[in-house]
Parts: C-alpha cells; structure tokens; sequence
C-alpha cells in the first residue's frame, strides 16, 4: 500500500511541475506575442488514430500517434523534423511538385509516396494537404493513408485477372 500511495504522490509532483512549465512556456510565447495553440485543434491531432500531422514551412510542429506508428518516430522526434526526410530520396522532387508547387489548389494530392521508417522500411502512402492556421501562422495540415500492404498485394491481385 506504501508504494502505491508513494506512486500516487510521485505522480501528482509530476503533473504539478508540468503544469508549472506549461504555464511558463506559455508566459514566454505570450511575451514574444506568439498566439497561443488552439487546444481544440492539439486535441484532434492528438487523438486521431490516422496519421495526420501538422507542419509550418516543412518542419512537423504537432504528429498524431498514428504517424508515429507509421514512420515508427516518436512525437518529440518528430516535433522539429522536416517533413522532407521521411519522403524516400527518389520520390523528394515529385513530393515536393506535387503538395509544395501547385499554388492555387487547395487542398493539394492525393497522391501516392513512399516514406522511410526510422528503421530504413518503406511504407507507400497516399498523402493529401490542407492549409490552415496554426498559433496565428500559415501551416500545413498532412492526412495520409497507409498503402502498403494494398501495394504488396497487388501483383498478385493483377495476376488473378
């Protein structure tokens, strides 16, 4: 019984100290006059089992776990990353014609990519762009669908017609 009421006081000094620091961050953004999150929208990212991530100017700002699973980074790995370097080397210039170069079309895709996994796998992708807003500055809203094993299967779907 000690150790858990040790667990439960250990626990609830941790939540205390991060909401001391989330305080302070915030008190920071505020005096540099950046504009708060929107918890609604770190909310749903944070919840969507899909991989859906957040970008502004190529760098990841927030990853829902379901990216995380899909490129196999965690959220503070991911967090400051750009997203180029999850696009595998041969498919960089279409990637980048294809969500950065097409002004005027919003949103931008579907199309299909691979990515790289931290451990070197390739995942092909279906990957769409939205912009939108996120802290008062002009970002990247990133869905993508994991295609892999509908790529793999292929060939032999093919060869059963």
């Amino acid at each position: 019984m000690a150790d858990n009421d040790n667990e439960d006081t250990r626990r609830l000094q941790v939540l205390d100290e991060l909401a001391s620091l989330r305080l302070r961050v915030s008190e920071l953004e505020a005096s540099l006059g950046i504009p708060p999150a929107d918890p609604l929208a770190i909310g749903l990212v944070a919840l969507a089992s899909n991989c859906v991530y957040v970008a502004q100017d190529g760098i990841i700002r927030l990853a829902s776990p379901g990216f995380q699973d899909l490129v196999h980074f965690s959220a503070s790995e991911l967090e400051g990353m750009h997203v180029a370097a999850l696009v595998h080397p041969d498919e960089a210039a279409a990637v980048k014609k294809m969500f950065v170069e097409r002004p005027g079309e919003d949103p931008r895709g579907p199309g299909p990519f691979r990515v790289v996994t931290q451990q070197g796998d390739i995942r092909w992708v279906v990957g769409t762009v939205i912009p939108v807003r996120y802290r008062g500055v002009p970002a990247t809203l990133g869905l993508l669908v994991d295609i892999t094993e509908f790529t793999q299967s292929l060939p032999g779907l093919l060869a059963k017609e």
